[in-house]
């Protein structure tokens, strides 16, 4: 597979909630930090990401911690 094609593969894959364990089998990387170089998020995923956390408060129970 070309270089940019695997980070187009990888980075598609995470973006859309697969397992970086997954994307490196699937790819043949020996190291996770190796499949954390082709796999890219786009600004919008990462955006996307940190609004998971809005309303996070209201899930911690009445602790408030």
């Amino acid at each position: 597979m070309a270089r940019g094609l695997r980070h187009t593969f990888a980075s598609h894959l995470v973006m859309r909630g697969a397992s970086l364990k997954a994307v490196q089998e699937l790819l043949g990387h020996e190291s996770i930090e190796m499949t954390l170089r082709y796999s890219h998020l786009t600004p919008d995923v990462r955006r996307a990401t940190v609004r998971l956390l809005d309303g996070a408060r209201g899930d911690l129970g009445e602790t408030g911690t």
